[in-house]
């Protein structure tokens, strides 16, 4: 059952704070409200989302859908076909990411791993920069696994 129409300060469909792992598969934040984020998590382990939708949240003050920060350095936290539509804050900002977020991205694109994310997101949205390539689906700069192979040519994804 999606999270609905709920009023928080923070987190209006959850609100985690110093956890270990939090882990949703097929989760729905549908029009939840609250003065940040559908789902806000601070000083949790390691965030798995999957199959995942954020729609139409609303927050008074950035982000709209997802904030995250982890109570450790690095967090092998993943995000896998999660899409984020309709979400509202000021600055159009969707999601905060404070610490590590690694994109499952498809060969080809790539998604940044910390800092703002503006509007619409349907799982990475951003191609690797033309010359170069990518054969991951874990990069986080358009540079992506990195220049063509001399004598070959890259087009841009």
């Amino acid at each position: 059952m999606p999270a609905r129409t709920q009023l928080a300060q923070f987190g209006g469909g959850m609100y985690v704070v110093n956890s270990g792992v939090v882990s949703l598969e097929s989760a729905r934040f549908v029009e939840c409200t609250s003065t940040q984020a559908a789902v806000y998590l601070t000083g949790i382990d390691r965030l798995a989302l999957t199959n995942s939708q954020f729609v139409d949240n609303i927050a008074s003050r950035a982000p709209a859908a997802l904030f995250f920060n982890s109570g450790i350095a690095t967090t092998d936290s993943l995000l896998r076909n999660t899409t984020f539509f309709g979400n509202s804050a000021p600055g159009n900002i969707t999601i905060l990411a404070a610490s590590p977020l690694t994109w499952d991205c498809p060969l080809g694109s790539w998604m940044p791993s910390v800092g703002q994310l503006f509007g619409d997101l349907s799982g990475c949205n951003r191609l690797c920069a033309e010359g170069h390539y990518g054969n991951a689906s874990d990069h986080f700069t358009s540079d992506c696994s990195g220049p063509c192979w001399s004598g070959h040519f890259c087009p841009k994804g």
